[in-house]
């Protein structure tokens, strides 16, 4: 919102000007895609684990192909909307308010 836009590839270097949603992101990211120590990865953990004590190893391997899969696409906004350069025109914005 505070950009204007939603085109990650229109963004970029927003880590500076927006550090608390670069970091709330991060976190969100990082458990969605089941990285630890965040909740998504023990969830995971325990459908894998089941997967495989039930002698369902495609179920397991497809649970952790998804979990990769999508640590993959959170990285990519990432990279699209916090690293890099911030353009011209979003020099002079700041993190969002909640009123």
């Amino acid at each position: 919102m505070s950009t204007g836009t939603r085109q990650m590839k229109q963004m970029g270097g927003l880590a500076e000007r927006m550090p608390v949603t670069r970091a709330t992101c991060t976190v969100a990211s990082a458990s969605i895609a089941g990285i630890p120590p965040f909740s998504g990865f023990w969830s995971k953990l325990i459908l894998v684990v089941a997967a495989i004590q039930a002698h369902f190893y495609w179920i397991a391997a497809i649970i952790v192909f998804v979990s990769l899969c999508t640590l993959i696409m959170y990285l990519k906004v990432q990279r699209y909307a916090f690293l890099g350069e911030v353009p011209e025109n979003l020099r002079q914005v700041k993190e969002a308010k909640g009123d």
